[in-house]
Protein backbone atom coordinates (compact mmCIF):
# COMPACT_ATOMS: atom_id res chain seq x y z
CA UNK A 1 0.00 0.00 0.00
CA UNK A 2 1.21 3.46 -0.16
CA UNK A 3 0.10 6.37 1.90
CA UNK A 4 0.40 9.83 0.78
CA UNK A 5 0.59 12.69 3.79
CA UNK A 6 0.50 16.78 3.42
CA UNK A 7 2.02 18.42 6.61
CA UNK A 8 1.90 22.50 7.08
CA UNK A 9 5.17 23.18 8.46
CA UNK A 10 3.50 26.06 10.63
CA UNK A 11 1.48 24.00 12.58
CA UNK A 12 2.25 24.23 16.37
CA UNK A 13 2.63 20.70 16.61
CA UNK A 14 6.46 21.03 14.79
CA UNK A 15 8.23 22.81 16.79
CA UNK A 16 11.55 21.82 15.26
CA UNK A 17 10.60 23.09 11.47
CA UNK A 18 12.33 26.68 12.15
CA UNK A 19 15.45 25.20 12.89
CA UNK A 20 15.12 22.04 10.70
CA UNK A 21 14.06 22.00 7.43
CA UNK A 22 11.65 19.27 6.02
CA UNK A 23 11.28 18.08 10.05
CA UNK A 24 7.41 18.14 9.01
CA UNK A 25 7.52 15.61 6.48
CA UNK A 26 10.21 13.34 8.75
CA UNK A 27 7.34 13.57 11.21
CA UNK A 28 4.65 12.48 8.52
CA UNK A 29 6.76 9.55 7.74
CA UNK A 30 7.57 8.61 11.59
CA UNK A 31 4.33 8.61 12.26
CA UNK A 32 2.68 6.71 9.23
CA UNK A 33 5.58 4.32 10.06
CA UNK A 34 4.64 3.86 13.88
CA UNK A 35 1.17 3.13 12.66
CA UNK A 36 0.95 0.56 10.14
CA UNK A 37 4.77 -0.62 10.17
CA UNK A 38 6.54 -1.87 7.01
CA UNK A 39 3.51 -2.13 4.86
CA UNK A 40 2.51 0.57 3.53
CA UNK A 41 5.01 2.80 1.69
CA UNK A 42 4.56 6.50 2.95
CA UNK A 43 5.01 9.71 0.73
CA UNK A 44 5.48 12.41 2.97
CA UNK A 45 5.20 16.15 1.50
CA UNK A 46 4.64 19.68 3.24
CA UNK A 47 2.40 22.28 1.75
CA UNK A 48 5.10 24.16 0.10
CA UNK A 49 6.45 21.35 -2.00
CA UNK A 50 9.45 19.62 0.07
CA UNK A 51 9.55 16.33 -0.11
CA UNK A 52 11.28 13.83 3.11
CA UNK A 53 14.31 12.73 2.18
CA UNK A 54 12.72 9.22 3.10
CA UNK A 55 9.63 9.29 1.00
CA UNK A 56 12.31 10.42 -1.68
CA UNK A 57 13.91 6.43 -0.81
CA UNK A 58 10.34 5.32 -1.24
CA UNK A 59 9.84 6.68 -4.88
CA UNK A 60 13.31 5.40 -5.77
CA UNK A 61 11.97 1.81 -4.87
CA UNK A 62 8.85 2.02 -6.40
CA UNK A 63 10.38 3.37 -9.56
CA UNK A 64 12.90 0.14 -9.05
CA UNK A 65 10.00 -1.84 -9.10
CA UNK A 66 8.42 -0.21 -12.02
CA UNK A 67 11.92 -0.64 -13.83
CA UNK A 68 12.16 -4.50 -13.06
CA UNK A 69 8.46 -5.13 -14.36
CA UNK A 70 9.31 -3.19 -17.51
CA UNK A 71 12.77 -4.53 -17.85
CA UNK A 72 14.47 -0.79 -17.96
CA UNK A 73 17.58 -0.61 -15.85
CA UNK A 74 17.11 2.92 -16.43
CA UNK A 75 14.30 3.34 -14.61
CA UNK A 76 14.76 5.09 -11.48
CA UNK A 77 17.06 7.87 -12.86
CA UNK A 78 14.50 9.05 -14.94
CA UNK A 79 11.29 8.50 -13.20
CA UNK A 80 12.11 9.92 -9.79
CA UNK A 81 13.05 13.42 -10.71
CA UNK A 82 9.72 13.78 -12.65
CA UNK A 83 7.28 12.21 -10.10
CA UNK A 84 9.26 14.73 -7.20
CA UNK A 85 8.81 17.64 -9.93
CA UNK A 86 5.10 16.83 -10.32
CA UNK A 87 4.66 15.62 -6.73
CA UNK A 88 5.90 19.43 -5.23
CA UNK A 89 4.44 21.20 -8.43
CA UNK A 90 0.35 19.75 -7.29
CA UNK A 91 1.24 19.95 -3.63
CA UNK A 92 1.82 23.93 -4.43
CA UNK A 93 -0.90 24.61 -6.66
CA UNK A 94 -3.30 22.96 -4.07
CA UNK A 95 -1.92 25.11 -1.59
CA UNK A 96 -2.25 28.01 -3.27
CA UNK A 97 -5.94 26.77 -4.35
CA UNK A 98 -6.92 26.40 -0.68
CA UNK A 99 -5.37 29.70 0.09
CA UNK A 100 -7.16 31.93 -2.61
CA UNK A 101 -10.08 30.19 -1.99
CA UNK A 102 -10.06 31.43 1.82
CA UNK A 103 -9.09 34.78 0.33
CA UNK A 104 -12.68 35.08 -1.75
CA UNK A 105 -11.31 34.72 -5.41
CA UNK A 106 -10.88 32.43 -8.01
CA UNK A 107 -8.56 29.11 -8.07
CA UNK A 108 -5.75 28.51 -10.77
CA UNK A 109 -7.15 24.91 -11.43
CA UNK A 110 -10.47 26.96 -12.76
CA UNK A 111 -8.20 29.48 -15.02
CA UNK A 112 -5.96 26.81 -15.90
CA UNK A 113 -5.12 22.96 -17.17
CA UNK A 114 -2.77 20.48 -17.23
CA UNK A 115 -0.95 19.93 -20.66
CA UNK A 116 -0.26 16.56 -19.91
CA UNK A 117 0.63 15.93 -23.70
CA UNK A 118 4.26 13.85 -23.32
CA UNK A 119 5.94 15.64 -26.17
CA UNK A 120 4.45 18.98 -25.45
CA UNK A 121 6.20 18.49 -21.59
CA UNK A 122 4.07 19.66 -18.64
CA UNK A 123 3.07 22.83 -19.37
CA UNK A 124 0.18 25.08 -17.71
CA UNK A 125 -2.49 27.15 -20.38
CA UNK A 126 -4.62 29.45 -20.15
CA UNK A 127 -8.41 27.96 -21.13
CA UNK A 128 -10.00 29.55 -23.89
CA UNK A 129 -6.66 30.69 -25.20
CA UNK A 130 -6.01 30.01 -28.65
Amino acid sequence: YIDVTIRCPHAGRYLATSTTPGHAARQGVAQKEARYGPQVITIAIETHGRIAQQSVGNLEYLAARAGDQLRDRWATPRLVPDWKECIARATIFATADRDLLCLGGATSSELCQLDLDPAAGYMYSARGAQ
